[in-house]
This record gives C-alpha cells, sequence and structure tokens, in this order.
C-alpha cells in the first residue's frame, strides 16, 4: 500500500490552492480587467494583459519546481525513516532511535511550515504584480491631466 507522508500531503494540497488561484487570476480575472483597460487604454491594455499572463506561468513553473525540489526530500526523510524504524524494531528500548525519529517528524513539519511561507510570498507576489500593473496606467493618465 502507498503511504504518502504528512508533507506530500501538504505539498498536494497547497500546491492545488495555489495554482488554481493562479489560473484563476489568469483566465477568469485578467481578461475582464483587460476588457476594461482596452477602452480606458488600449495601447497598454495588451502589454498588461502579457506581462501578467507571463508571469503567472514563470510562477507555475516555479510552484512545480518546488515540488519536485520538496517532494525528493521527503523521499529522502522516508528512507531514512525507514532505517530507523527497522532499528527500532531491534532495539525497541534505545532512545537516540527514537529521537532520530522525532527528529525527523520535526524536519517535515519545518518543511510544511517553510512551504506555507513560499507559497504565501509566492501568491503575493502574483497578487501585487496584478494590482501594480492594473493600477499604474491609470496613476499615468491621471498624471498628464
Amino acid at each position: 500500500m502507498f503511504k504518502l507522508s504528512s508533507l506530500k500531503i501538504y505539498l498536494i494540497v497547497m500546491t492545488a490552492s495555489v495554482v488554481i488561484t493562479i489560473l484563476a487570476i489568469d483566465f477568469m480575472v485578467l481578461p475582464k480587467i483587460t476588457k476594461t483597460l482596452i477602452e480606458i487604454i488600449p495601447k497598454r491594455a495588451n502589454v498588461i494583459k502579457n506581462r501578467v499572463h507571463t508571469l503567472t506561468m514563470v510562477f507555475l513553473i516555479f510552484v512545480f519546481l518546488l515540488d519536485f525540489y520538496f517532494w525528493r526530500i521527503d523521499n529522502n526523510l522516508t528512507e531514512e525513516e525507514k532505517k530507523f524504524t527497522i532499528a527500532l524494531q531491534m532495539n525497541p528500548k534505545d532512545p537516540s532511535i527514537q529521537q532520530k525519529l522525532q527528529s525527523i517528524e520535526t524536519k517535515r513539519k519545518n518543511y510544511i511550515t517553510l512551504i506555507e511561507i513560499i507559497f504565501t510570498i509566492i501568491l503575493s507576489l502574483v497578487i501585487g504584480y496584478l494590482a501594480i500593473s492594473v493600477v499604474q496606467p491609470f496613476y499615468q493618465i491621471l498624471g498628464t491631466i
């Protein structure tokens, strides 16, 4: 039976939520913003759309690279955990083996925290860049008036 660790489960959930959010921005929000911008500043609207679209695709690639990296880390932790579990079965009263198993679980929890922070930063950058890209042309127009 294939068992996923808590790190892999969290990685899948976070990746799914980030990817859905980024794709929703790219394919649902961006076309509406572009339609509005075309009415106001037609020359800049497509440039803004292309920049935001490119940025979202770059962030998606970055997210998948992070997934690959953390998945490999978890595979290494799982292998290490298997070794210590076998050693613990041979010598169940050895406190150093139990400490090693606890340190592996602590590492997983720390990686989960790190993943949450990284994905929050990624989403913040995408949404911030979208906001700046949309608002900046309005300030440029207002500055010329």
